[in-house]
Order: structure tokens, then C-alpha cells, then sequence
């Protein structure tokens, strides 16, 4: 996983899947500094599991913008089928190019 910060934005890029430990990961790096947005890189991830859409939701709810680079497909799929694309507020997705 790489990480920066700047002026109260988070920036991560994955190196494997987004899942709970990874999630686990990023919520040690959020104790350390408050944010007003995050922005996460997913394009080498194959895998996001329900701890992270929870863990965005989470982000969303307290007002954090979020930002996700290249979800793998799973993550719209998990949206729809928890009926969660319109309850996130803050949340947008940001397609580079398809896998």
C-alpha cells in the first residue's frame, strides 16, 4: 500500500485487494490525522469485500468525500445488489480504463 497526505485529503493506492485487512491498514493511518476527503486507487485490486464497502460507508456518513479509482467490477456489483448507490452522498467512482 502507498499513501500521502496533503492539505486534509488522503491519497492511497493499493498494491493487492481491498479487503479487510487492508481496511484495517487504512483506519490506522485516519487515527493518526483528520480528513476532509479520501481518495483510494484501486486498480490493482481484483477483490473488495464487504468490510471495505462498509468501511466507504462509514467515510460517506461522516461527511468525508470519497473517491475510488478503478473498483474492480465486484464493487458496482455489490452496490446494486445491496442497494447502496443511492445512499452514499459523497461518493464518486472514476473509471480509467477497463480491466
Amino acid at each position: 500500500m502507498e499513501f500521502f497526505r496533503r492539505e486534509g485529503e488522503l491519497f492511497i493506492r493499493l498494491k493487492g485487494d481491498f479487503n479487510y485487512p487492508a481496511v484495517k491498514r487504512i483506519e490506522q493511518l485516519l487515527r493518526s490525522e483528520e480528513i476532509d476527503s479520501f481518495t483510494i486507487d484501486l486498480s490493482g485490486a481484483k477483490v473488495v469485500d464487504s468490510e471495505a464497502v462498509k468501511f466507504l460507508f462509514f467515510l460517506d456518513r461522516d461527511n468525508i468525500a470519497v473517491r475510488v479509482v478503478n473498483p474492480p467490477y465486484i464493487f458496482d456489483k455489490i452496490l446494486d445488489i445491496l442497494k447502496l448507490k443511492d445512499r452514499f452522498k459523497n461518493l464518486s467512482v472514476v473509471k480509467e480504463g477497463q480491466r
